[in-house]
């Protein structure tokens, strides 16, 4: 699948693990779903393509709008940076599943603790000879701990020590957008973009074990961690020509870099008070 967020490759697309959507609505202009036979211009796919069009912000007044809920609030200011010229738009999203549970679990040895947050915002410039400039930007995270106490008791039932562990997954997208437009004709216009998108993963388990004194048992220590990666940065030239009133024809072309780290993992534990990697 394809999602292109102002034409600008998306790897993840979900929050809490799927069951919100990654993009604030507020800040979303048109939604273009194609199941099949993809122009070319979207290339190598298999499955289909989600091409998501951010708005490009109220040109005349200054307009704020916010929502509380309970998974997640958001806030999105809107409004002219030279009223009819230019315009901006911000949205910020964040939840407070970890702010709700905490007075739940307080002196609880297993604690659950999540949140995501994300923020969009575009800059949109109308210049002189039918021109014009978009700058876009997009970030999120999702952050997922869990810690967890235990007492760990000798062969006769006596008090042995206590491990405290800690698990993690973290992940997050970001993308920046800069387009550049220029109608040459009433049949004629051409677009010019570059673009950065990243996404990042990031899990990790710690081990930490005190003795019945309440000294760290260096032996039996350890951690893990496992990262991965997808960068992108790409270039596209497009030009739409309307040939006559019934044919349009659609043409470009476009270079793109990408940089896969697909997995990256490191390993610390202690044996006999020396560290290993």
């Amino acid at each position: 699948n394809l999602i292109l967020l102002d034409g600008v490759t998306v790897y993840n697309v979900s929050h809490l693990f799927g069951f919100l959507s990654l993009f604030p609505s507020d800040a979303v202009k048109t939604v273009d779903l194609i199941k099949g036979d993809f122009p070319a211009r979207y290339s190598g796919r298999l499955s289909s393509v989600i091409d998501i069009k951010l708005r490009d912000g109220n040109k005349d007044q200054l307009l704020v709008d916010y929502t509380i809920g309970l998974l997640s609030s958001k806030i999105t200011i809107e409004g002219p940076i030279e009223k009819s010229k230019s315009s901006f738009i911000v949205t910020a999203r964040r939840s407070f599943a970890d702010l709700l549970a905490k007075p739940f679990q307080q002196n609880k040895s297993n604690q659950l603790n999540y949140f995501f947050y994300d923020g969009i915002a575009k800059m949109n410039f109308l210049l002189p000879k039918k021109k014009s400039l978009s700058l876009s930007l997009y970030m999120g995270k999702d952050d997922f701990l869990n810690a967890a106490n235990e007492a760990q008791r000798n062969d006769n039932g006596t008090f042995a020590g206590n491990t405290k562990s800690l698990s993690g997954l973290v992940w997050g997208n970001a993308t920046v957008a800069l387009r550049y437009s220029v109608i040459k004709s009433s049949s004629l216009s051409i677009a010019h973009s570059l673009s950065y998108s990243s996404y990042n993963y990031n899990s990790a388990y710690t081990n930490q074990f005190k003795d019945e004194n309440g000294d760290e048992d260096l032996a039996k220590n350890f951690s893990f961690q496992f990262k991965s990666k997808v960068q992108e940065v790409s270039w596209r030239s497009e030009a739409d020509w309307f040939v006559t009133d019934n044919l349009l024809l659609k043409f470009g072309a476009g270079v793109r870099n990408n940089k896969f780290n697909p997995a990256g993992s490191l390993l610390r534990y202690n044996q006999s008070g020396v560290q290993q990697t």
